[in-house]
């Protein structure tokens, strides 16, 4: 079993710029949106937390081989006895290949079980220095960077696969096949500012991350059953209220 361990000197850091208020006023409005949520969750307490983060920067070269539909609509008469006029949709489909060059800089992988990254708009990312590290807690390490690189080349792939396909252009497009090449990689690791609570509902944990940088809220939050017994209940009374009105 791995120990779970912190990363030593991280190269840089992301400053907190939600304070605990606001994080809670986001919070808050986020709840405020789904009405089936239990009514005690409106009140809970966060932590504030720097998680662990791979960031990879790459120069990728893909290879791939495709098709570009093109639709056109085909206008023809039926020659059943009211010679009506009729249309289909028909896919011209021609070969497309070549290569595409890319440029990443900062992919960024959470090495940690409890919180996914998010948007880094708005972040304030600068050197590491442990005076940053004050009041806050430091998420230990649950994966390495060859295994966090693995999602980091399929958030890639995404970028790559709609890059190809507006270059294809056309109505559709069929990409057959594509192999991509990681050139210049480099990895730098990075702490990532989040604002965490924890809570258990009918025995299940639930956790909630609100982003230190941006603010945004994630996670799920459970429903109520008294909320949703209720809810079931209307529908059902207004169904049956209309019903007997019209019968």
């Amino acid at each position: 079993m791995r120990t779970p361990q912190t990363f030593e000197d991280p190269d840089y850091i992301l400053l907190f710029r939600i304070t605990e208020k606001v994080c809670q006023a986001n919070f808050s409005q986020w709840l405020s949106k789904n009405w089936l949520v239990p009514s005690k969750l409106r009140k809970v307490s966060f932590r504030g937390e720097y998680h662990p983060v791979f960031s990879y920067s790459a120069a990728t070269t893909t290879d791939y081989h495709a098709e570009r539909g093109e639709h056109r609509i085909i206008f023809y008469t039926q020659s059943d006895w009211n010679g009506r006029s009729e249309k289909r949709l028909e896919t011209r489909w021609s070969d497309e290949s070549g290569s595409l060059f890319s440029a990443f800089e900062h992919v960024m992988v959470s090495a940690s079980r409890q919180a996914t990254v998010t948007s880094l708009k708005d972040c304030d990312m600068q050197p590491y220095s442990p005076k940053h590290l004050s009041g806050f807690t430091v998420e230990p390490i649950h994966q390495n960077a060859n295994e966090c690189f693995d999602e980091a080349k399929t958030k890639m792939e995404a970028d790559i696969e709609r890059a190809i396909r507006e270059r294809i252009g056309g109505d559709e497009q069929n990409i057959k096949s594509k192999t991509t090449h990681y050139n210049d990689v480099k990895i730098s690791t990075v702490l990532f500012p989040l604002w965490m609570t924890a809570f258990r509902y009918n025995k299940k944990l639930y956790h909630i991350a609100v982003n230190g940088c941006t603010g945004e809220v994630i996670g799920r939050c459970p429903k109520s059953l008294v909320k949703i017994a209720f809810l079931v209940t209307a529908v059902i009374t207004v169904a049956a209220g209309l019903f007997f009105k019209f019968i």
